[in-house]
């Protein structure tokens, strides 16, 4: 999780009340420990998901498009195997993104408008484990949905500005931004990018943040954790764009990052490409 270090600083000031769609297509996502709560169905076109995180651990909410009659038994029997291709008889694209929330640290809340959730049967799954190795999807984080029903038109969306993320950089606007936005995430880039909202604790960096989340497999957050995850989008395919809605972000520093690609890749991870930057709520 890193960001151009000549990226701009933001300094976050009073807060405002986030813009947006009136989006009658919606769905909020709760993650307790462990367990999913949703409320709402998603019809295809724009839509808003709502991920928040109410248990004492951090959570995921993978998203993964199904082929027709997949079962969650299914979907489990491939987790269990460990093996990514069983995965690959379950879904007809592996690499699709949605545009939608996807990881928090307890008491982080992200909202998205996407119009990336095409009809059909999808499973999110949460894939972190507890403090003695079981995986979440195991103690039941793991959930089928349908989107289906008559497409939904959408409308104008607006936005206290945009976030462009290329393939070197995240470029912000400039000025104050404000402690409660929504504002619009634009991939220009050839691949699939990601823009999270961290909160810094201490004198740590994206950099250090990102370091640990690398390693964690799961369990509550230590005491001395260097930040956490409190808003944030996941992987937006190339040439597409969603919104991106935050709220009561409390004083103190924040960075901001793509999290994208793989650290053990030769290409390198997004963080280790500059894709970074900071800023301040006071």
């Amino acid at each position: 999780m890193t960001a151009a270090l000549g990226a701009p600083l933001l300094a976050v000031g009073t807060a405002a009340t986030p813009a947006g769609a009136d989006v009658k297509n919606t769905m909020t996502v709760t993650a307790r420990d462990y367990t999913y709560v949703i409320d709402g169905k998603l019809r295809p076109g724009q839509a808003q998901v709502t991920f928040e995180n109410k248990g004492d651990e951090p959570h995921i909410m993978a998203l993964l498009k199904l082929k027709p009659g997949v079962t969650i038994k299914q979907i489990k029997k491939a987790l269990n195997s460990n093996d990514d291709s069983a995965f690959a008889k379950l879904s007809p694209d592996l690499e699709a993104t949605y545009g939608t929330p996807e990881f928090l640290t307890p008491g982080g809340e992200s909202s998205t408008i996407t119009e990336l959730l095409k009809a059909g049967d999808y499973a999110m799954i949460c894939f972190l484990a507890d403090a003695e190795g079981t995986p979440h999807f195991a103690h039941g984080m793991i959930h089928k949905f349908k989107v289906s029903g008559k497409p939904v038109k959408p409308q104008a969306v607006d936005s206290d500005g945009t976030v462009v993320l290329t393939d070197t950089a995240i470029q912000v606007p400039d000025g104050p931004a404000p402690s409660a936005a929504t504002i619009e995430v634009d991939n220009q880039g050839s691949a699939p990018h990601s823009f999270v909202i961290v909160q810094l604790n201490g004198a740590s960096t994206i950099q250090d943040v990102d370091a640990f989340f690398d390693t964690y497999e799961g369990g509550p957050l230590p005491a001395d954790v260097p930040g956490q995850v409190v808003s944030g989008v996941g992987d937006i395919p190339a040439g597409e764009h969603v919104y991106l809605s935050w709220k009561d972000l409390p004083p103190g520093r924040y960075g901001y990052a793509s999290t994208s690609g793989d650290s053990e890749s030769p290409e390198g991870d997004d963080v280790s490409k500059g894709l970074i930057g900071e800023f301040t709520v006071q």
